[in-house]
């Protein structure tokens, strides 16, 4: 993929690292060329020194055949600016954007354009290990106010069906390990205790969970 990333501070020099490294096409763009040795000698992309939201700039950049745009400059100004220019103008039909100020958030996302904010991701995961400290839960995926998380099932979850981890809309078991072996859950089976259950819920449940499979 062609993307082109807008900031190099550590979130956007990092990203386009791991990025290039896995062989996509990364350019990136920041307003201070001293920026750039963030990115070490090993860098493999295009490095331009230029507005994350100037047409020119852009235009060097390549986003006429961009895949994705990422905007991760440490203003949300600038980043939402950049964002829309990606998205109204040229057509990017990938547009992410970070975001430092929550209370924005909703704000932005009505615009059609997907928003990252830091703030939110850190409080939440840490708020979660807070919920669940001193019980074998590890949370692997967040993502505002969905989760998949994995849980090792209690002594008194042995005999459960799978089927009574199921709450429309809220949450489910999606897989589970036994004995070293995965699998997905079929009607009627039941937990065994120590089995390492996969689920996706929604973050307010988690203390429910835990409790259903009897950890907490």
């Amino acid at each position: 993929m062609h993307i082109i990333i807008a900031g190099c501070g550590r979130v956007g020099s990092t990203l386009a690292t791991l990025l290039s490294d896995e062989g996509h096409d990364v350019v990136v763009i920041d307003v201070d060329p001293k920026s750039f040795r963030r990115l070490g000698t090993g860098f493999g992309g295009i490095t331009i020194v230029g507005n994350a939201f100037d047409l020119d700039d852009l235009i060097e950049a390549g986003i006429e055949k961009a895949d994705v745009f990422c905007a991760v400059t440490n203003l949300d100004n600038t980043n939402i600016m950049a964002a829309q220019v990606a998205k109204r103008i040229f057509g990017v039909n990938e547009v992410i954007s970070r975001l430092y100020n929550p209370e924005r958030l909703s704000t932005y996302q009505k615009l059609g354009i997907s928003m990252v904010c830091g703030t939110v991701l850190l409080a939440t995961s840490i708020k979660n290990r807070v919920i669940t400290l001193g019980y074998d839960t590890i949370h692997i995926l967040p993502t505002g106010d969905i989760e998949i998380i994995q849980v090792i099932a209690g002594a008194k979850a042995q005999g459960m069906y799978f089927s009574e981890l199921i709450l429309e809309k809220e949450f489910m078991p999606i897989a589970y390990i036994r004995d070293g072996d995965s699998f997905i859950p079929v009607p009627g089976e039941k937990i065994k205790e120590k089995d390492t259950i996969l689920m996706v819920t929604r973050t307010k449940n988690i203390a429910k969970i835990l409790k259903r499979l009897a950890i907490r």
